[in-house]
Formats: C-alpha cells, sequence, structure tokens
C-alpha cells in the first residue's frame, strides 16, 4: 500500500503543466542522479536513510548537441544542475534537479531563433525500494520523474508542456563491483518537432558500473544510455540518442565527494553531443568517513558492546540479540567498512583449555549472526580468547559477567 501510495501521488504530477512556449525538444538529456549514487545518469537502488540528506551541483558542457539541416543549431551548451535529495524512510527517497542553461553557443545561422541561456526543465523524482539484494540476491527500485515545462522549448531547453514517466533500476553489489541495469519510459504531453522529425514518447535504457579502486576514496564509473521513440524504434538515428560515459568519484573527509568525467555521443540524434565534460560535487553531511562515522555511532552507543552467555553455554540469547541488532544498525548506518573485532571470554571455572574453546565458541556464534545479517565476513576479526580468573561459584555475579563476546569497532 505505501509504494501504491507513492506511486500514485507521483502520477498526480502529470496533470500539472505550464504553457510551453514552442516546439522543443529539449537538448538537455543529460539529467545526472539526484543522491549522486549510481553511475551519471544511472541510478541503483539503495536509499538515503530517514532524514539524511545530499545535494550537490553538476557542470556539463556539450559540444554540437543539435544539428538542424545538417547545420549546427546549437554549437555547444553550458548547463548547471544543482541536485537535492532526502531520504524518508528505508524504503523511499525524494529528489529534485534544478537546471539552468548558462551559456549556449548559438550556430550563425540560428541567431535569431536561439537564445543563449535560460532554465531548462524542473525535475521532481523519487527512488522506491522494491527488493534489498541481502533477500532476494539483487536489489529493485522503482524511480517516478516528472519534468515540468520552465525550459524555453524554442531554444530547445525544455520540452513542450514537459514530461513524465518512470524507470525500474536493478542493480547487484560484489566486495567493489556494483552493476546498474536501468530500463523504463518518459511520455511527453505534445509532440515536439525538429528538423522535421516529430519526439514525444521513448524508451530509456541505461547500464553502469561502479568499481573501487581505492578503499572508501576512489571510485571509477561507466555508463552506456540512451532512448529510442516508440514509434520508430531503434529505426532512425536522429531520435535514437546514445551515449558512452566514463569518470571518477573521489571522496574526501570533509563528506564531499568530487565528480569528474566525459562521454562520446554514439549518434548523431538531437541532444547527443559529439562529447561532453562533466564536473560537479555532491555533500554528504552523514558520509561513512571513519572519523565522523565513528562519533555518529558513539553518540548511539557510547561503548563497547558485550553480549553475555549462561554458563557453559554458547547459545545467544534473547537480550542479545536485541543489543547485536542494533549493533549491526548502526555500524551499517555509519561505519560499513571498518573491521568489528569480537573477543570472546571464559570465568575460568574448571579446565582452562575447555574454558578457551568455549570462550571461542561464544566468538564464533556472534559472528555467524553478523555473517547472517549483512555483516561482510572481511570485516570481522577473532581476538584470543580471555580467560577470567574464577571467584566464587557458578552463580556469582562476577563469573557470570565474565560469559561474554565484546564487539569493538576498529579503523
Amino acid at each position: 500500500m505505501k509504494h501504491l501510495l507513492t506511486i500514485t501521488i507521483f502520477a498526480l504530477f502529470i496533470l500539472i503543466n505550464s504553457s510551453a512556449y514552442a516546439d522543443g525538444p529539449s537538448i538537455q538529456l543529460f539529467h545526472p542522479t539526484v543522491d549522486g549514487k549510481g553511475a551519471f545518469t544511472v541510478y541503483d537502488t539503495s536509499i538515503l536513510r530517514k532524514k539524511d540528506w545530499r545535494m550537490g551541483f553538476i557542470l556539463n558542457y556539450g559540444h554540437a548537441p543539435l544539428q538542424v539541416n545538417n547545420q549546427n543549431a546549437s554549437e555547444g551548451l553550458l548547463s548547471f544542475d544543482a541536485l537535492f535529495a532526502l531520504g524518508l524512510n528505508e524504503w523511499l527517497e525524494l529528489g529534485l534537479d534544478i537546471a539552468l542553461a548558462l551559456n549556449q553557443e548559438v550556430g550563425a545561422n540560428f541567431t535569431n531563433q536561439l537564445t543563449e541561456s535560460g532554465l531548462h526543465d524542473f525535475g521532481l523524482i523519487a527512488k522506491i525500494k522494491l527488493l534489498k539484494q541481502d533477500q532476494y540476491g539483487f536489489g529493485l527500485a522503482f524511480i517516478p520523474r516528472v519534468f515540468i515545462p520552465t525550459g524555453e522549448a524554442a531554444s530547445y531547453f525544455g520540452d513542450d508542456g514537459g514530461s513524465y514517466g518512470g524507470w525500474f533500476a536493478i542493480d547487484r553489489k560484489w566486495e567493489k563491483l556494483k552493476l546498474m541495469f536501468n530500463m523504463g519510459a518518459m511520455f511527453r504531453l505534445y509532440n515536439n518537432q525538429f528538423n522535421n522529425i516529430s519526439v514525444r514518447h521513448e524508451f530509456d535504457f541505461g547500464l553502469g558500473a561502479c568499481y573501487e579502486l581505492a578503499e572508501r576514496f576512489v571510485y571509477a564509473k561507466a555508463e552506456f544510455s540512451g532512448a529510442t521513440q516508440f514509434n520508430d524504434f531503434f529505426s532512425n538515428s536522429l531520435t535514437t540518442p546514445l551515449q558512452f560515459y566514463t569518470g571518477i568519484d573521489v571522496k574526501l573527509r570533509q563528506g564531499i565527494v568530487l565528480k569528474m568525467g566525459g562521454s562520446a555521443g554514439i549518434t548523431d540524434a538531437y541532444g547527443t553531443p559529439d562529447w561532453r565534460a562533466v564536473f560537479g560535487a555532491t555533500y554528504i553531511p552523514q558520509a561513512h568517513d571513519f572519523m565522523f562515522g565513528r562519533k555518529k555511532f558513539r553518540k548511539h552507543m557510547s561503548h563497547d558492546v558485550a553480549v553475555h552467555f549462561p554458563f557453559n553455554d554458547a547459545i545467544l540469547q534473547i537480550d542479545s540479540y536485541r543489543k547485536l541488532e542494533r549493533f549491526i544498525r548502526l555500524s551499517k548506518e555509519y561505519l560499513k567498512k571498518s573491521t568489528i573485532t569480537l573477543a570472546g571470554h571464559a570465568d575460568g571455572l574448571g579446565d582452562k583449555t575447555a574454558n578457551e574453546d568455549l570462550a571461542l565458541k561464544r566468538a564464533n556464534a556472534v559472528k555467524q549472526y553478523l555473517i547472517s545479517q549483512g555483516i561482510d565476513p572481511n570485516r570481522i576479526q577473532l581476538h584470543e580468547p580471555t580467560i577470567h580468573n574464577p571467584t566464587d561459584g557458578p552463580h556469582d555475579h562476577i563469573n557470570m559477567s565474565h560469559r561474554k563476546v565484546v564487539l569493538q569497532i576498529k579503523k
């Protein structure tokens, strides 16, 4: 019901229209991901946590993005996207894309027809989580998109009447590699004319990859994306924009991610420049940097976690699950890649070797639970077992406090 309600709300946006200035279509087909995740324009399925937010910008310059009658109507277009995303809960985030045409180099024969600067269409984007990889082996999300017609269609800054649609995003993540696939449709409210060609409803797709080059620091990205009209499915290169992108993201400790890259146009379609240069930055106030993350982690869990066991036993108890679930949630939120150390303890009553084995079994019981809940086993380290000097007897409170496993976060 929650997912259905959100989709319905976004569907209502297709009824919101302002009058367009003239026929389009928009030649600004580069719509970066509003949450800064994914590839360039291809989304992954991850959702910002509740009340977490990101903001950023992207500058992009496309060379010769539009030809009319074999002449460059637009010699080049420099655009700026201001991006914002907010997580509402574990399955929904909302985003905005405010795009400006900073400078259009108008072709010599089109100076009386096109303007040099103005607004592009205003984007409203949501991401709705449908399936999680740790449960189904891959992630799945639905991404509704609405573009309000604020761009001047006569200069090809926007679509006449705006557009709306949605994508399905699928992804899968391994240790360092994430693959993403988007597929969906965009619907324009009116036919947009250029070069004696009509542009309206289209099928969109994109394939992206992200690879971690340096741990928590540098990520390489690549993307192949494009679209084609429903009424001439891949049969007309002028209405089939295809582009290939490549670049890197560099994460800084201040919570800033720098984004650099470029693309090459594969077809001569509208909105497909010969080449494109991209530069931008995203500010992540809840960045998973170790120092910042540890501070946030300690705000919620100010001491090392200890889970206790009965006498001569290595079976997790009900109250232990509650502690571990909280520890897992916070470590996933703030310290996703830090090492977790487990130290098994025993009370020292009885044979020393048997107690060492018991302490190790307790640590392994905790380890297996962490792994079952999605913690990477490579993050977990087992310490040598600790055997305490015994006191009065098995029911002595000091001895009882020694039957435990202590969890710690290390850099």
